[in-house]
């Protein structure tokens, strides 16, 4: 009779609902899916903002390009009219100038664009070269509008041994930061350099709009 019973134990152990252990496994697949497309969804809206963040860098670095050209010239002239052995008296009102120049320069920037691109920089970019570039370059466009602003040519003098850089030097400068800030995108493309760009303007471009023919 006791054996009779331990074989009857043991079936009742050995009986499993199947039903129950698919409906369970189910659930737990479930929510392990959850938890991975949740993760996936993040880790995709991260990397969107962050794109977004570059973007941004790149727009604010084009616009001081576009207007280093103008701001160059005003520096030059400054540091000749602030020089005690030049003559020559500037042939234009500077004054008007360097005012028409930030009129102009708060349509499409506004003020706190420098410290805008630092902040942008340091806290999207890993800390290397490229979040280096970026700061010093922000850093400069911020102590010539100083000079502008002050008409003063201290900053210049105290750091950068009184020399302005060339608009050529920047244009390049900023274009390679354009370049690796495409690359840290990481969408599968990679920037222009000046070479690549100059090399189509020169042999491709003119051809394109009709101006010259083949």
């Amino acid at each position: 009779m006791a054996s009779a019973r331990k074989i009857v134990k043991k079936l009742n152990m050995n009986t499993i609902d199947w039903t129950e252990v698919i409906k369970y496994t189910l659930s737990i697949f479930a929510i392990l899916i959850s938890v991975i497309s949740a993760t996936i969804a993040w880790k995709n809206t991260q990397k969107q903002i962050r794109v977004n963040k570059l973007e941004e860098i790149v727009t604010i670095l084009y616009n001081l390009h576009r207007m280093y050209n103008r701001m160059f010239w005003l520096l030059v002239d400054l540091q000749k009219d602030l020089d005690p052995q030049n003559q020559k008296d500037l042939e234009y009102d500077w004054n008007i100038e360097v005012k028409v120049f930030f009129e102009s320069a708060r349509e499409y920037m506004p003020k706190d664009s420098f410290n805008r691109l630092r902040i942008l920089a340091n806290a999207y970019l890993p800390n290397n070269n490229l979040k280096f570039r970026v700061m010093a370059i922000a850093g400069l466009y911020s102590q010539l509008f100083m000079a502008l602003e002050t008409k003063s040519d201290y900053i210049i003098i105290e750091k950068y041994q009184g020399k302005i850089p060339k608009p050529k030097s920047i244009s390049e400068f900023i274009l390679l930061i354009e370049k690796d800030i495409i690359k840290e995108m990481n969408l599968g493309f990679d920037g222009m350099t000046m070479g690549l760009h100059n090399k189509y303007k020169e042999n491709q471009f003119l051809f394109d709009i009709g101006i010259k023919e083949k």
